[in-house]
């Protein structure tokens, strides 16, 4: 039988024991560390619509997973490539989900899936996988 996994501890998890948003500041904790920038997603809010983030944001992990999968490719160890091309297959899936909200009829989208999946193709190559 596997043990069962417990969290670290951490006086601040319990949300009835504490409640570890400041409503005030809008900082939220995460074992007493602020963990999310308010003020800078505000700022992003007040700038930019939900189109041009939905945007940037694919064009970011698309970054990623086209980086994961040409690690891959350069890894020497089996293990390494499958491990660069699980994490490439996980950035390329969030790239094509918020691609496809950028509200511009799904250019953004064939257009990340295309570039995305040249890095893909060569990566599955090394992997001696077929598409």
């Amino acid at each position: 039988m596997c043990p069962r996994f417990e969290p670290p501890s951490c006086e601040f998890r319990d949300r009835e024991a504490r409640d570890d948003t400041n409503f005030i500041t809008g900082t939220a904790f995460l074992c007493g560390v602020a963990v999310l920038d308010v003020a800078k997603g505000l700022a992003e809010l007040k700038t930019k619509s939900l189109a041009e983030i939905e945007r940037a944001t694919a064009i970011t992990w698309g970054g990623r997973a086209a980086g994961s999968y040409q690690l891959a490719v350069d890894a020497k160890a089996m293990a390494e490539r499958f491990r660069h091309f699980y994490e490439g297959e996980t950035y390329r899936q969030e790239a094509l989900e918020h691609a496809s909200m950028a509200e511009d009829g799904g250019t953004l989208l064939t257009q990340v899936r295309d570039e995305v999946g040249g890095y893909r193709h060569r990566a599955m190559k090394s992997l001696s996988l077929k598409d």
